[in-house]
């Protein structure tokens, strides 16, 4: 499902530059539909018209066969997340302590609820 929505954005864009990151319509069971019938209806509620062809062309079945390639990248995105998240939080406690506020970095719920679960707290002078 994400290289259908990474490859409906590729397609999307090379319409429109005004299209990227433009708000679709949610498909249920995605995984189990050929991507035209994907792409049909996630693109319904978009002004802009398309023909079915536009989705079944030689360049967009040789994006999708390199699928493999969207899993890595938003695999290897999840696992760093978290780490760049925890370094974004570092550096604000260091420029706060820096800056002569003293700082506690401190879990605020279960963070199986939400990884973002850490609040910031610093005291003004």
């Amino acid at each position: 499902v994400h290289c259908y929505r990474a490859v409906l954005e590729k397609i999307l864009v090379t319409r429109d530059k005004d299209l990227r990151h433009t708000i679709l319509k949610s498909v249920a069971k995605a995984h189990q539909m050929s991507f035209k019938d994907y792409a049909i209806k996630a693109t319904s509620n978009l002004k802009t018209e398309f023909a079915s062809s536009d989705f079944d062309t030689p360049e967009v079945r040789k994006e999708l066969d390199s699928w493999w390639e969207v899993v890595v990248y938003y695999t290897i995105r999840l696992a760093l997340a978290p780490v760049l998240e925890t370094v974004i939080l570092l550096d604000r406690c260091v420029a706060l302590l820096e800056a002569g506020h003293h700082n506690l970095l401190l879990p605020l719920f279960d963070p199986l609820l939400s990884p973002r679960n850490q609040i910031l707290f610093a005291v003004k002078k």
